[in-house]
């Protein structure tokens, strides 16, 4: 088979059953041991598949969470620095000073944890300062957005853990299923020595049964001029 996706070999494979339950006749005894073998490997790639698909969704909806906590953490570490700047402690070219070594762009553009970090020993500075309220709201803002920040990144430990465990299993579970799916392939080619076409239908992939390619339209031949008349001008 040519490479595939695993969408793909669970279409493949339930159009196998669909296809062999389309002939109409009884299943030939040379196949019964390889198709048992290979429903039950499909079952089980199809069961972990689901896993797989679920595991991922919930390890999304994790990553949203932590975009969501970032933007707001983002958006305070901007406000801060205008803050600083209308306190005469920073500049517009610098707005946290000596304060971090860092730009407020540069600051959000770092890795989540990273930055977090970067926040809180930049409000742990800020605090120290007397010309800045330490009951600053904006400052309790940003100690709750890196506190979010921080919550969120540690939620998607067990959701991503999930997921490629799913992700190992389905891979190991394909090795059985492909391995079955040839071996039925092999005895149907026996079952059948006589009626390849019937083999070729059996396995042939979904998209080549279920969606034939549209003939293209033959484009028109030219009509070529009628030669000039050598006589006439």
């Amino acid at each position: 088979m040519a490479r595939q996706t695993y969408t793909q070999h669970r279409l493949a494979g339930a159009s196998v059953f669909e296809r062999l339950k389309a002939t109409g006749g009884p299943v030939p005894s040379l196949l019964k041991k390889p198709l048992a073998t290979f429903k039950k490997a499909h079952a089980a790639l199809d069961a972990v598949s689901k896993q797989v698909e679920l595991a991922r969704v919930k390890r999304d909806e994790a990553l949203v969470a932590i975009g969501a906590a970032d933007t707001a953490l983002d958006g305070n570490v901007r406000k801060l620095a205008d803050a600083l700047v209308g306190a005469g402690i920073g500049t517009r070219i610098r707005p946290f000073a000596t304060l971090s070594p860092l730009t407020p762009s540069a600051m959000t553009e770092l890795a989540y944890a990273k930055e977090v970090n970067a926040v809180r020993s930049l409000l742990a500075k800020i605090e120290r300062k007397k010309n800045f309220a330490r009951s600053s709201s904006l400052l309790q803002s940003c100690s709750r957005s890196a506190d979010a920040v921080e919550k969120a990144l540690n939620a998607l430990t067990r959701p991503q853990a999930h997921y490629q465990k799913a992700l190992a299993e389905r891979d190991a579970l394909l090795v059985d299923w492909t391995k079955a799916f040839n071996q039925l392939k092999k005895y149907a080619a026996v079952a059948w020595d006589d009626d390849g076409a019937t083999v070729k239908v059996l396995f042939a992939a979904p998209q080549a049964i279920q969606a034939p390619k549209k003939k293209q339209a033959r484009k028109a031949k030219p009509v070529k001029a009628p030669p000039t008349d050598p006589g006439h001008v």
